[in-house]
């Protein structure tokens, strides 16, 4: 089987043996200097990895970002400061139209407004993103600038990923130039958005659904099991290529499947962190502090590519397990003071640290130098602090312990379009297969005609070994590449008509088919990657 580089987390190591490999990384910097007192002892020398703290510069700044965020908010008197629990009936900035509510008991001002898109139905206040201009505020002018900023965003880092795949380079301690490329335009958008938020305000949000927001996001981190199943398995570090019972051997999923994702997966993701970056304005709360912090922090991953940094797996987990802070914190933040901000959050927060302490935690290399039964501890502490926390986490009612079920409800959702998104693909390599088969000319009867296919089949295969790939016409490979911008453009346009119209769907449900829907059309473009490269999987 064939591949082609990609530009996400944890490729196959491409062997350096070319020059235009050295030159593609001229910008690495090692240790290594002449009369190094190691190398002249025979010692390995320990080489400056650059990439890593490049890394953990660009992280910095964007805390402080993020801080500046906060404190400009503070200063220009914005009401909707750090710590605010939303809806509160004492909050009263003229910015946004209230949090939409069915429970009379708030505020008269939080009923829900029958016939005003968006504000009254099922899980109206939940499908109502607060943090948006009020409508008669919201102008062709504010809409353009946004979806401006955020188009040449989504483009410059696809161009990026694109010329990254045209380069065969291996992985390195230093940068590429497209590694700092991308590291500019990241930093460059940040500030734009930050300037925009304090110019027009207004994001995505005024024209897209929320739950597509959310979903893209989820999405992502579905693939991301699929990502690291090679190295992780689905649950508890298992099944992996190095279980060899015949339980594991039984369950274990195609590998091909699992390489498509871990070769082309770096477009989806990054307009999964794009779209959702600029879907929010860069308001002056912590729950927005921890979100742009994730979506920082997966285009500094997908920044990263073909670096050392890029394959680190405590930076991929850290990436993983954010969500739980994210997620969590929000939910409390919006969950409204009628419950104690007790509504959503702990599904949220015990659902995404479930996955984490199923599947995500055995990404870290030292579970495996462990004895199996040691991957249960976590599991364990896990399980004593949700019977704690439930023990007094009430329900609508005042109730507890009756909630305790909703803490599965994140993990089926990602479990089971991880392996819709697998089945997806299988069916896809399977038609593949089976129609290059078909295709296939039938041999020849007659010895002549079997030596001349013997001889050009030869021929097919060792042209194959000089170059890599199978060649595509410019024409197509520019005709897939547009269908990929096609299926990204379908997801936005899907997104805006359920905004428009209105659809009355409750939050979680929305989200849910945002992110089978995404999931799917990402899936369709994996195996689109490679034929607009030039190549075929």
């Amino acid at each position: 089987m064939e591949v082609e580089m990609g530009s996400g987390p944890d490729q196959e190591r491409p062997a350096s043996n070319s020059s235009g490999s050295a030159r593609a990384q001229s910008l690495e910097i090692v240790a290594i200097k002449a009369g190094n007192p190691a190398v002249a002892k025979g010692k390995p020398a320990r080489v400056f990895q650059f990439d890593m703290w490049t890394l953990c510069l660009f992280f910095f700044i964007y805390v402080q970002l993020f801080v500046l965020m906060i404190f400009v908010g503070a200063y220009r008197g914005w009401t909707s400061n750090a710590l605010q629990i939303y809806p509160d009936p004492s909050i009263n900035d003229t910015r946004f139209l209230p949090e939409p509510s069915n429970n009379r008991s708030i505020d008269d001002l939080t009923i829900e407004e029958v016939g005003v898109a968006g504000r009254y139905g099922p899980g109206a206040s939940g499908r109502w993103y607060y943090w948006r201009l009020r409508p008669a505020d919201v102008n062709a002018a504010t809409r353009a600038f946004v979806w401006i900023c955020y188009l040449t965003h989504q483009f410059s880092i696809w161009w990026i990923i694109y010329r990254s795949q045209q380069v065969k380079v291996g992985y390195t301690k230093g940068l590429h130039w497209f590694n700092v490329a991308a590291l500019v335009v990241n930093l460059f958008f940040h500030l734009l958005h930050f300037a925009q938020t304090h110019i027009t305000y207004g994001a995505l949000a005024e024209d897209v659904s929320i739950s597509s927001s959310q979903g893209s996001v989820i999405c992502l981190l579905v693939f991301v099991i699929l990502l690291e199943y090679k190295d992780r398995g689905m649950m508890m570090g298992w099944p992996t290529a190095q279980h060899d019972s015949k339980a594991a051997r039984a369950l274990r999923l195609n590998p091909s499947v699992i390489q498509v994702v871990r070769k082309y997966h770096g477009y989806g993701f990054a307009w999964a962190a794009c779209y959702t970056f600029w879907y929010h304005p860069m308001e002056s709360t912590w729950g927005h502090f921890v979100g742009f912090m994730y979506t920082a922090m997966l285009l500094l991953q997908g920044s990263m590519m073909f670096t050392e940094a890029h394959l680190n797996k405590y930076w991929r987990v850290l990436n993983e397990i954010w969500v739980v802070v994210h997620g969590g914190l929000v939910a409390y933040q919006t969950g409204g003071p009628e419950q104690l901000g007790t509504r959503l959050w702990p599904m949220f927060t015990f659902g995404f640290l479930l996955v984490f302490v199923l599947t995500q935690l055995f990404g870290l290399p030292f579970w495996k130098k462990m004895h199996f039964a040691f991957r249960f501890i976590p599991l364990a502490i896990y399980l004593g602090i949700v019977i704690w926390a439930y023990s007094w986490i009430p329900d609508a009612q005042g109730r507890t312990w009756v909630r305790m079920q909703e803490i599965i409800r994140i993990p089926a959702i990602e479990y089971l379009a991880a392996l819709f998104f697998y089945l997806v693909l299988w069916i896809m390599l399977k038609v593949e297969g089976k129609l290059g088969r078909r295709n296939r000319k039938q041999l020849p009867t007659n010895a002549n005609d079997e030596q001349e296919v013997e001889g050009r089949d030869q021929a097919v295969q060792n042209q194959k070994k000089q170059l890599g790939r199978v060649q595509v016409s410019k024409a197509k490979q520019v005709g897939f590449g547009i269908a990929i911008v096609v299926m990204y453009t379908l997801f936005v346009v899907i997104s805006m008509v359920i905004q428009m119209v209105d659809v009355q769907v409750d939050l979680t449900a929305l989200m849910v088919l945002f992110i089978f829907l995404f999931g799917t059309g990402i899936a369709v473009t994996m195996r689109l990657h490679p034929k607009m490269l030039g190549a075929r999987l």
